[in-house]
């Protein structure tokens, strides 16, 4: 006889005998091979070899088997890892979401949200895993956020053409970022440069000082990159009025050179300067 997943269990009334409505580890219930790992496993070692529990009920005079995975660590019952996406389709709310978080490394649930995504679609990203969830201590409690895995990284440069995302940080920090994305107009978020979209601006200036025949002084401001003396933002913005600000997170670890460096890149950018301190 053979049950869901191609399983054979052997004579159909032993089976209904000693494993209908029960829960058992996958390895003992199926003999000595784990559908998983598709590998064989000594019978004294059944006992603890997968992590996989079967229940088995019978349904139409037929036993029937569910597999579902036992997290250690949650000890959360996770489903059978389907075969297909719970997401097949992508949406301009979608598009939001995977702009924020290539933008600004780490989103709240409420940021996502205010994208537009229904709790059931942020739960389906990341069950697809295109999201991940990250916890962090703020004020003694501890506090959730959402970035992006490998997966999403490469869904959003695939669908959306989003490069250059930014490298996330702490969620400490990366919120305090977000903060500022998301208190500006859904127009103006297009125009959002991150750390790596700033350093490319800032070396397209250096080629045109070099086009303008001014190698000396390109030279000099490269060599005061390499040497930390001039330092990207965490990002550059455009306000409602058109004029560029560059806008940075201040945590307690920034020394007094740091901090000169990104203004050095402010003075040279000829931008405005925006901090919030952490």
């Amino acid at each position: 006889m053979r049950a869901r997943f191609g399983i054979a269990f052997g004579d159909r009334s032993a089976l209904w005998h000693s494993l209908a409505k029960t829960s058992r580890r996958c390895s003992p219930l199926l003999g000595n091979c784990c559908p998983l790992h598709g590998q064989a496993f000594l019978p004294k070692r059944q006992k603890h070899c997968c992590p996989f529990w079967a229940s088995v009920s019978v349904r139409d005079a037929k036993p029937v088997v569910q597999l579902s995975l036992n997290n250690p660590i949650t000890k959360e019952v996770l489903p059978w890892p389907r075969k297909s996406k719970y997401i097949t389709q992508f949406f301009n709310r979608d598009r939001l979401a995977f702009t924020a978080l290539s933008k600004v490394g780490h989103v709240s649930h409420d940021h996502l949200r205010s994208c537009g995504l229904a709790d059931s679609r942020i739960k389906n990203l990341l069950r697809d895993g295109h999201i991940e969830k990250v916890a962090y201590k703020r004020a003694g409690k501890i506090e959730e956020c959402y970035k992006l895995t490998k997966s999403g990284r490469d869904t959003a440069n695939r669908l959306w053409g989003l490069e250059r995302a930014y490298h996330a940080q702490s969620p400490s920090h990366d919120l305090a970022l977000a903060e500022k994305y998301f208190s500006l107009p859904e127009s103006l978020r297009e125009h959002w440069k991150t750390e790596n979209q700033a350093r490319d601006q800032f070396q397209e200036e250096l080629n045109v000082l070099r086009d303008q025949g001014k190698e000396a002084e390109a030279k000099m401001y490269e060599d005061m990159l390499a040497r930390g003396l001039i330092s990207m933002p965490d990002a550059v913005y455009t306000n409602e009025g058109g004029i560029e600000i560059a806008f940075e997170v201040v945590t307690n670890t920034y020394g007094q050179d740091e901090l000169r460096a990104k203004e050095a890149f402010v003075e040279f950018m000829n931008l405005q300067y925006e901090t919030t301190r952490i």
